[in-house]
């Protein structure tokens, strides 16, 4: 099954790594972090139905402190959402 990530869950993936970097003055949490998420995408394209079922006909998946958030459609995983699920919906 094929990934597709949104322009949003990019810049959110890199705003997050970059975020930690610059607190940690290290690269090695950012560097796992991304390991962590490349891995649960492999997992989600093995079983796309293992995130719960939110509105919308998406998934969420939870991540450590962060929420990922996809939906199936035709084949495909789209991804549309990776934030630190400590933050309120509003940030």
């Amino acid at each position: 099954m094929k990934t597709k990530w949104s322009p949003l869950t990019l810049s959110q993936l890199d705003e997050i790594t970059k975020y930690y970097t610059k607190r940690n003055q290290s690269h090695t949490y950012s560097k796992k972090l991304k390991r962590t998420v490349h891995k649960t995408i492999g997992i989600i394209r093995r079983n796309p139905f293992f995130g719960e079922l939110i509105p919308n006909n998406c998934r969420r998946l939870t991540i450590g402190n962060f929420v990922l958030i996809y939906q199936i459609q035709d084949n495909v995983i789209q991804i549309f959402s990776f934030r630190d699920g400590r933050q309120s919906i509003e940030d």
